[in-house]
C-alpha cells in the first residue's frame, strides 16, 4: 500500500513534467505569438536559468533543513501553479517574463528539494 506522501509525490511530479512536457517544446513559438522578438527569447530563457543557478544551492540548503518536507513540496506547488497561472492568463510581457522565470524555478526547486 502506498503513503499519502508517496501518493502527493507522484500527483505533484506527474502534474509537473505533464505540463512542462507540453509546454517547453512550444514555448519559444508561444512567446512569438506573444509578440515577443528572438533576442526576447533568449533574454528570458537566459535570465531564467541564471536564475535557476543562482537560487538552487540556497533553495536546497533551506530545504534540507525542513523538519516537514510536505511543506516544500506545497510550497514549490503553488509557485509552480502560480507561473502556470500568469502565463495561461497573461498578456503583459513582463507578467509572461515572470511566470516563465517562476515555472522553471519551481521545476528546479522540485529537483533540489527531491535531492537530483
Amino acid at each position: 500500500m502506498r503513503s499519502r506522501t508517496q501518493i502527493s509525490y507522484a500527483a505533484f511530479y506527474s502534474g509537473k513534467f505533464i505540463l512542462l512536457g507540453v509546454q517547453l517544446p512550444f514555448l519559444s513559438g508561444w512567446l512569438v505569438l506573444r509578440g515577443f522578438s528572438p533576442q526576447e527569447i533568449g533574454l528570458v530563457t537566459g535570465a531564467a536559468l541564471a536564475l535557476r543557478l543562482a537560487l538552487r544551492p540556497p533553495v536546497a540548503f533551506w530545504a534540507d533543513g525542513q523538519a516537514d518536507e510536505r511543506r516544500v513540496l506545497r510550497l514549490i506547488a503553488f509557485l509552480f501553479a502560480s507561473g502556470a497561472a500568469l502565463l495561461a492568463v497573461s498578456t503583459f510581457k513582463p507578467a509572461i517574463v515572470a511566470g516563465v522565470t517562476i515555472l522553471s524555478r519551481s521545476a528546479s526547486a522540485a529537483r533540489s528539494s527531491a535531492g537530483f
